[in-house]
């Protein structure tokens, strides 16, 4: 994880996709009050105010416009508590990009440092200063402005990212497929059947704080499936274990690529705010938003 909004900014402009969308999590967790989870239009608000703190950038909608190009794939690369993330940072982008196109003199927060409740209302005192069927109208056109640019983002450049993307959130789909095997059944005379759990998601949580399938992880990610393998699993896991492991992952991510080539854009999501719910926010709890 990373220490600031203006960090994970940066993340974005340099293209590493999967840990810019830690960002709402941080933020969520940051400004959460009595320690009470937000909830989604806060946590869209808050993204707001962060970003128009450090600047929203031309860049910025272009890079976020090649990830919604990525979610948008059959099979999407990005789902669960990375589908939520992006939803929610669109969600703000929108609003950003209206504030830009109304003129709201949004440079009020670029320097000041307040809480959830404090926030949410300066931006309401922001918008109601505006014409609001003006706003809402350039909304509505920032909206189809954005969703065009991402519909027209070169095909090659989209697949380049969701490979890269694909690479280790397959590796954490398959883990969290595997955690749910092992909690819903019951293998008799299976005295190593917890161990296996708790390794498992230990492997969970490793995946989750990856962004790239390095070399290293690579080799981790062998180390775990070869412990998990000497305990004895049934055969319905080894079949998972092979899913997990690099050399058969090779092999999906190639099929994966070839899946979306063919059905490019072929089927587009009915309404992108209907996403699951945020995952655990327990590995963020430290970070600090300066």
């Amino acid at each position: 994880m990373l220490d600031s909004s203006k960090e994970y900014l940066r993340a974005l402009r340099e293209g590493n996709y999967l840990r810019f969308l830690e960002w709402p999590y941080v933020i969520e967790q940051h400004y959460r009050q009595d320690n009470r989870a937000l909830n989604a239009d806060d946590v869209r608000n808050l993204i707001v105010y962060e970003w128009v703190r450090h600047g929203v950038s031309g860049e910025d909608i272009e890079s976020v416009a090649i990830l919604y190009a990525v979610f948008m794939l059959e099979p999407s690369p990005l789902k669960g508590g990375l589908a939520w993330s992006l939803t929610s940072i669109v969600a703000a982008l929108y609003q950003c990009m209206a504030y830009i196109s109304c003129n709201v003199q949004i440079q009020q927060v670029e320097t000041e440092e307040l809480s959830c409740d404090e926030i949410i209302e300066l931006l309401n005192t922001l918008e109601s200063g505006t014409d609001l069927t003006l706003f809402n109208s350039m909304l509505q056109k920032d909206m189809q402005t954005f969703l065009s640019k991402s519909e027209s983002i070169e095909k090659s450049k989209i697949i380049d990212v969701a490979s890269h993307i694909n690479a280790i959130t397959v590796l954490r789909y398959r883990a969290e497929e595997y955690v749910t095997l092992l909690e819903s059944i019951e293998l008799p005379k299976d005295e190593l059947q917890g161990t296996r759990l708790s390794l498992v998601k230990k492997l969970v949580e490793y995946l989750g704080k990856q962004t790239e399938l390095t070399d290293d992880v690579q080799s981790e990610i062998a180390q775990y499936v070869e412990k998990i393998k000497e305990m004895q699993p049934a055969q319905v896991e080894e079949d998972l274990l092979n899913n997990i492991s690099p050399p058969s992952l090779m092999h999906k991510t190639v099929g994966f690529m070839v899946g979306i080539s063919a059905r490019f854009f072929s089927v587009l999501k009915d309404s992108f705010f209907e996403q699951e719910q945020p995952l655990s926010l327990g590995d963020f709890e430290h970070v600090k938003m300066p």
